[in-house]
């Protein structure tokens, strides 16, 4: 899965990288707010994230992720054996593109959620702190 992803993301030229990242985070951003209305309005697919939205300033903005759908996803088909390799893979798009990711809980590794810090500035470290299983 990290192999995968990392030669997928590669594929960018790496003085794109970090434009790339800012574009997609910003568009992250938008879509995070749109979610949280249709969220409100009882409109998720079952395989969605809940979600819960933080604008933070400019550069930062917070989302809370309290149910997943890939973990949704992955039980019904008896596969929770794929995460948290899916979870890992935050990181990498945080250090390559070289924008700031933070993350203290995860649900891919059993936590209540995904407290995901994102910055269109910033850094992240290339693996998570709690290591990737």
């Amino acid at each position: 899965m990290w192999k995968m992803n990392e030669k997928m993301l590669l594929s960018v030229p790496k003085p794109l990288l970090h434009m790339v990242g800012k574009s997609y985070l910003k568009g992250f951003r938008k879509k995070a707010k749109k979610h949280i209305e249709r969220q409100e309005r009882g409109e998720l697919h079952p395989f969605d994230w809940e979600i819960e939205y933080e604008d933070i300033n400019e550069n930062t903005f917070k989302i809370t992720i309290t149910r997943c759908g890939f973990i949704t996803y992955a039980d019904k088909f008896g596969a929770r054996g794929i995460l948290p390799g899916i979870c890992a893979v935050d990181y990498m798009i945080g250090y390559y593109m070289k924008t700031g990711f933070y993350r203290t809980k995860t649900l891919g590794y059993g936590d209540d959620c995904c407290n995901c810090l994102y910055a269109l500035r910033g850094s992240c470290s290339l693996k998570p702190e709690k290591g990737q299983k």
